[in-house]
């Protein structure tokens, strides 16, 4: 009797050929199926006991599955496995096939030699527009041990039957060792380098990393087939991987739809990333609670090696805010991001000055600095940004003072300051950099009072501060606001 099976996240390489799998399970059933069906809300994945059935199955075994297949998804033949013919069509429609190479009225039989003589064989494989020649699974077919590649792909497709003494080291299922010949092969039980080069052992050459020389990672029937989909994650170059299957599923869904030979072109491909995640977020945020994008971690297939880049717990949860995520998007600055990535808030004020010094026309006009590259709105906005985030994570001095009501104070600021090319705005600007409170005080006061005008109560909060880059924070905002009302420019 087949029993349901409830498949756990795990590690990113786990997750990814999981994620590979749903993909299969979405162009055989329908992505519909699967996100109401297989994926749960409390980011596992069931696999029912009909749906199990229906995958590993022929046609001719069950002929009436109790899952809805798609009607073009049925195998044209009845001796091969739902599972099987569903990954060599999606192999058939990926792969870049030279012309008249795989014509479309192939018999079946032609179309799944032809397939596996390009996937599973010690041919390199070049994949779409995939950046490099894919050989995971090279040698994992050889015609000495395996007698027909359809033979073969019916028993590596295969569930979890009996159950043993034995712990399968991914999904955590007991499994049994079969009598069958196939199943007895270590690479057909182990996780071994045909399955993947970059990541596995093997047993008798270099790589090896057993200590006695003997694999040691178990894999049940059903972790096998799995692992044999890895490949359909490796070709979207970019994946994300979260504790949450559905998480994993519609961010990744949402990328591979989003991307379109971004991340090929792009040389800083985390900063395209980082913006793509922002309308994501947007997007999924109300649905998706702060716990489930802890330990959010990216995964880059460049074609000669992994890229690993992970957003750092505190981003996410800075993201989770509908605010700061907005100014983010707006802003769309280099030297912004790396700062909130790295989760040097402090510094962000410096980018303020810098960019205030080129708007004020006092920095060096021979040196270009990435960090001073803000147009006067995007100074603004990022005053805006700055100040939320301490809202969010400030505990000991709560900010009482809104970027607004200095903004405002700044464009009715006395005419001393606010006359084109005043040196007292540019007095101001380093005294406010350098953190003398004192002087900057008195001399706005003396501007204030040479034109019979009282001291606006929003700076007196401002100067009453205890946090000197929040003081240094809405001074800057402050000094924008003038320099926007002097040169007309818009909020």
């Amino acid at each position: 009797m087949v029993e349901p099976v409830t498949l756990y996240p795990a590690s990113w390489y786990y997750n990814a050929c999981v994620y590979g799998f749903l993909k299969v399970l979405a162009y055989g059933l329908g992505e519909e199926y699967v996100e109401n069906n297989v994926l749960q809300r409390d980011g596992t994945i069931r696999l029912t006991p009909g749906l199990v059935t229906a995958l590993f199955t022929t046609p001719e075994e069950d002929p009436s599955p109790r899952v809805p297949v798609k009607e073009d998804r049925h195998p044209p033949v009845s001796d091969i496995k739902r599972l099987a013919w569903w990954w060599v069509e999606m192999n058939r429609e990926m792969i870049a096939w030279k012309e008249d190479e795989l014509p479309n009225n192939l018999p079946p039989e032609e179309v799944i030699e032809k397939v596996c003589s390009k996937v599973i064989t010690g041919r390199p494989l070049r994949v779409g527009t995939y950046q490099g020649n894919f050989k995971k699974y090279g040698n994992l077919f050889q015609p000495s041990v395996h007698r027909d590649k359809k033979t073969f792909l019916n028993k590596w497709f295969s569930c979890n039957r009996d159950s043993g003494r034995e712990k399968c080291s991914f999904c955590g299922q007991l499994t049994g060792q079969s009598g069958d010949t196939f199943e007895q092969r270590l690479y057909h039980r182990f996780f071994m380098s045909v399955l993947s080069d970059d990541l596995a052992s093997s047993t008798g050459e270099f790589p090896n990393s057993f200590w006695d020389l003997k694999p040691n990672l178990l894999l049940c029937p059903l972790c096998r087939s799995i692992f044999l989909c890895a490949h359909f994650t490796i070709m979207q170059v970019l994946f994300a991987n979260t504790s949450n299957f559905l998480l994993t599923w519609h961010f990744n869904k949402f990328l591979a739809q989003s991307q379109k030979n971004l991340f090929r072109t792009v040389k800083n491909y985390q900063e395209e990333l980082f913006y793509h995640f922002l309308h994501f977020n947007n997007q999924m945020s109300r649905s998706m609670g702060a716990w489930e994008l802890q330990g959010l971690e990216f995964l880059y297939f460049t074609g000669e090696g992994i890229e690993h880049f992970v957003l750092p717990p505190v981003v996410c949860n800075l993201l989770l805010n509908p605010k700061v995520s907005s100014l983010l998007a707006r802003i769309r600055n280099r030297a912004v991001l790396k700062y909130i990535l790295e989760e040097r808030f402090e510094l962000l004020p410096n980018i303020s000055y810098k960019s205030l010094r080129v708007a004020l026309g006092t920095a060096p006009g021979n040196v270009k600095d990435p960090e001073a590259e803000l147009s006067l709105s995007e100074i603004i906005l990022l005053c805006r940004l700055y100040t939320e985030i301490k809202k969010l994570f400030e505990r000991r001095e709560p900010v009482v003072v809104k970027t607004e009501e200095v903004l405002r104070c700044g464009q009715e600021a006395p005419a001393s300051l606010a006359k084109e090319g005043s040196s007292l705005i540019y007095r101001l600007l380093e005294l406010v950099r350098l953190g003398k409170k004192d002087e900057a005080y008195y001399l706005l006061l003396r501007s204030y009072i040479a034109e019979s005008r009282p001291f606006p109560p929003v700076l007196t909060k401002v100067f009453q501060l205890q946090n000197a880059n929040l003081f240094k924070n809405f001074m800057f905002s402050y000094i924008a606001g003038v320099q926007s009302n002097t040169g007309g420019g818009e909020i």
